[in-house]
């Protein structure tokens, strides 16, 4: 949790049961099987078992918050064409939510709510590459 601008805090008794990076990536992955209406989602290090199209790379700039005020994420993306290589889409997302209460229960909830939020901007994104396309 962040505690101030230039300061963070690990809460040692509130743990990820796995790591923050393979879980985030997860929980992208399965909202945009379900925003994009397909099961042809792969997350990184795995490989489909089917043609990929697209590949989307992350940077995490900033993913902390504060119990009872609100969560913070700013993360690069760029979506990547996997046959030609080249970059499809750019994106910057600043994103927050408030954590309704202090609460490791509302913080948790408020950072699902800006990894959803984040999934849709993507989404959204790939939705405008695929007009017109078969998905």
């Amino acid at each position: 949790t962040r505690r101030g601008e230039s300061r963070v805090e690990y809460a040692e008794l509130h743990r990820w049961a796995g790591s923050l990076e393979s879980e985030c990536l997860r929980v992208i992955g399965e909202n945009l099987a379900l925003l994009l209406g397909s099961q042809r989602v792969v997350v990184y290090p795995l490989a489909g078992p089917f043609p990929l199209k697209y590949r989307v790379r992350f940077d995490l700039e900033r993913f902390d918050g504060r119990l009872g005020d609100v969560v913070a994420m700013r993360v690069r993306w760029v979506v990547v064409d996997v046959n030609r290589g080249g970059v499809l889409a750019v994106g910057l997302s600043n994103l927050s939510a408030p954590v309704a209460a202090r609460s490791v229960d509302d913080l948790v909830g408020a950072h699902s709510k800006v990894l959803e939020d984040l999934s849709r901007e993507i989404a959204g994104r790939i939705a405008e590459l695929e007009s017109g396309s078969e998905w």
